[in-house]
């Protein structure tokens, strides 16, 4: 059989040749119209039921290369967007496409109009409304934390970033300064949750969580979920004085654990003791010292206000020498800042 255009032979049960097929058959059929939303504040583009982080030329071409119609047998090879703004409300693009039929590849081109409609997604309605389910309260208990509180708030908040990487559709609604503390409000209960439980691990607080009914997403309940997190009086690390003596807070549970700066001794205290408890400070309290010399019993170190010679007790895990050493000073008293295990 012969091509009916050219005669050459012919393809198996067509009348054209190859050469003639692929030049008078139009293979793929586009619509003259494709539109889709975008959202104007996150760039999320809408799929379906879902808004998502696409590219969106490659949107696009996932849906038109979904709705093209085709020939029996016919497979698209290629296909690419061209000339698209997506900061234009209208755009007229060139489809090239590269098509496979019974033996024959064709390229092909068509003009559309794009149409790219600004649509709000609803996280960020939600987002500009300050919508939140989850109030993450952090407070300081007995007296001002305010270096902890923002150490605690700063540790929320680099959660809350890691998550949003994940789940595009949390959200902080705010950071408020407060009375006593810091509220810091979420978009979604369930996360809030485990962040408080999170940051309550990290920093050795209680946790308190109360729940109110605000009212329905989705044909679901929704509640407003506040955790309180109850920075204690005292924290590890603490410098402290009970009953005449100074101590290091080495750990805060059922009991007050403190490590005596003068000795080397540990002592367990009742929390129902822990307003006999004075607390002196921080790390701030603490510098490096030169240290003069050392034996089981003491080290003999350079005072960097006074330049003295100045002996401070250890124990015998300390004798090992070292050329300097953590100390703490108190009033103007040089201890030596107990081992932390």
């Amino acid at each position: 059989m012969f091509c009916i255009k050219c005669g050459k032979t012919a393809l198996t049960g067509l009348v054209f040749c190859a050469e003639c097929y692929s030049r008078e058959e139009l293979f793929v059929t586009l619509p003259d119209v494709f539109s889709f939303d975008i959202c104007p504040s996150c760039g999320r583009i809408k799929k379906g039921a879902h808004w998502m982080r696409v590219n969106a030329v490659e949107h696009i071409s996932s849906e038109l290369g979904k709705t093209a119609v085709l020939p029996s047998g016919a497979f698209l090879r290629s296909f690419d967007v061209i000339g698209l703004n997506p900061a234009e409300h209208y755009s007229n693009v060139a489809v090239a496409m590269t098509i496979s039929m019974n033996g024959v590849e064709k390229s092909e081109s068509k003009q559309m109009r794009v149409m790219v409609k600004g649509n709000t997604c609803p996280t960020c309605s939600r987002r500009s409304g300050h919508y939140f389910e989850c109030t993450i309260q952090v407070r300081a208990v007995g007296r001002e934390r305010t270096e902890v509180i923002l150490g605690v708030v700063e540790f929320i908040r680099k959660m809350c970033e890691e998550v949003e990487q994940k789940e595009p559709d949390f959200f902080v609604s705010s950071i408020k300064r407060t009375k006593g503390g810091v509220d810091v409000s979420l978009s979604s209960s369930a996360i809030g949750a485990s962040i408080a439980r999170t940051s309550a691990q990290r920093f050795g607080t209680d946790v308190r969580t109360t729940r109110k009914l605000y009212g329905q997403k989705d044909g679901r309940e929704v509640y407003r979920t506040t955790h309180l997190l109850r920075i204690p009086m005292l924290l590890r690390g603490d410098y402290v004085e009970y009953g005449g003596a100074y101590f290091r807070v080495h750990e805060m549970s059922d009991y007050i654990v403190l490590d005596a700066l003068e000795r080397s001794k540990r002592m367990k205290l009742d929390r129902r003791h822990e307003g006999g408890v004075r607390y002196l400070g921080g790390a701030e309290l603490e510098l490096e010292v030169q240290v003069v010399s050392k034996n089981s019993e003491y080290a003999v170190v350079k005072d960097p206000e006074t330049d003295d010679d100045v002996k401070i007790p250890l124990s015998g895990a300390d004798s090992t020498g070292t050329d300097t050493m953590l100390a703490v000073r108190i009033g103007k008293s040089l201890f030596r800042v107990p081992p932390s295990s």
